[in-house]
Order: structure tokens, then sequence, then C-alpha cells
């Protein structure tokens, strides 16, 4: 999903959607090179409620520092937490797989007709939208 998001096979909507995930802050800052036991440097007693964009998901899925699989007491997978070099001072994020898997649906109905470059005062710099005839409220 990431690659057809950087070739605008995605609609800018789609990827800006944001979805409920708990974000389990850092125990410590300045760590680097997590890899294993994220228990020792997240929070995962006392995640906090936030809104992540699927753009920054998938960022943090792309660039993950830490990707862990979240079972239940059948083994069953019921979400995965990810952070990346970048994010881990935000924390670990915890998706749920019902949501991911919304996504992967809305992905797979997403079908932008329209890809135009509009330069963007807030960033001063020129973005991508991809979406319908609808041009995006700047």
């Amino acid at each position: 999903m990431r690659k057809l998001s950087d070739d605008q096979k995605l609609s800018t909507q789609t990827l800006a959607d944001q979805i409920q995930v708990l974000v389990s802050p850092p125990l410590k800052s300045g760590f680097s090179g997590v890899s294993h036991s994220a228990d020792r440097y997240f929070n995962l007693e006392q995640p906090v409620a936030r809104f992540f964009s699927w753009r920054r998901i998938l960022n943090l899925m792309i660039h993950s520092a830490v990707l862990v699989e979240v079972v239940d007491g059948d083994g069953h997978l019921i979400a995965f937490m990810a952070t990346s070099e970048r994010e881990q001072a935000v924390g670990l994020v915890s998706v749920e797989l019902a949501a991911f898997l919304g996504l992967m649906r809305a992905a797979a109905q997403d079908y932008p007709s329209v890809i135009r470059h509009l330069w963007s005062d807030a960033e001063q710099r020129w973005v991508t939208w991809a979406g319908d005839d609808a041009l995006p409220e700047h």
C-alpha cells in the first residue's frame, strides 16, 4: 500500500483519513536501536488514545525500528505495534488489525481519476493531490 501511495494510486483523502490508535509512550528518551523487548522501552500498561492518518501509519511500517504483533489468548493476531527511528520519541503505536483490514478494503476500491501538483503555501513546496474531479480546499 505504501508503493500504491507513492505512485499516487491511492487518493489523498484515503491516505489522510484518521483512525484511532493507542500510543505507548517511551519510558525514557534518547534510546536507539530498539528491536527486542518493547516493554523495556515503552509503557505498554498506559497507552494513550490518539488519531493518526493512514499515510503516517504506512510510514511507521515501512520505516519501522520496531514492528511487533499483538495476539489474543488463542494466538490470533488482533493488532500490530510499530514505531520508526523518527517516531520513537512519540511512542509505540498500536493499530487494530480490523482497522488495517479496513484500509486494505478502501485501497481496493480507491481509483483516483485525477492527479494534480499544487503549491502549498503552508508547506512552501509542491504537493501531489490525487482524487476525483473536485480539487481540495486550500
